[in-house]
């Protein structure tokens, strides 16, 4: 597992420098990196398993999470990459019906 901040570094090994490449995503001339990256990895090859989207408040999440799973759909080398979206909700944001019994898990798969 890795982050957005390790993989910006001027310095990074081999092995970071393939999940980097792995994964920018380019907007024009910029290229972004997503918050948490969860990756496997053997001698020869990196493999990029999911991209985890976590922050305390729900707000900035609802649009942005979806949107990183559309970019990565764009390319046949990213478009296998699973998206999750990650909250406590400590703002009450996402409401339901009836309580949930336990803790839910939504991928934008």
């Amino acid at each position: 597992m890795t982050n957005d901040k390790i993989l910006r570094a001027k310095r990074i090994n081999g092995e970071l420098d393939k999940v980097k490449r792995a994964l920018l995503v380019h907007f024009g001339e910029y290229s972004v990196l997503p918050d948490i990256i969860l990756y496997q990895t053997n001698k020869d090859n990196v493999k990029i398993l999911a991209i985890l989207s976590v922050k305390n408040s729900f707000r900035e999440r609802f649009t942005e999470t979806p949107y990183w799973k559309l970019k990565l759909l764009q390319s046949p080398i990213t478009s296998h990459i699973k998206v999750f979206m990650i909250t406590p909700d400590n703002d009450d944001e996402i409401s339901f019906k009836d309580k949930p019994k336990k803790a839910l898990s939504w991928s934008m798969n």
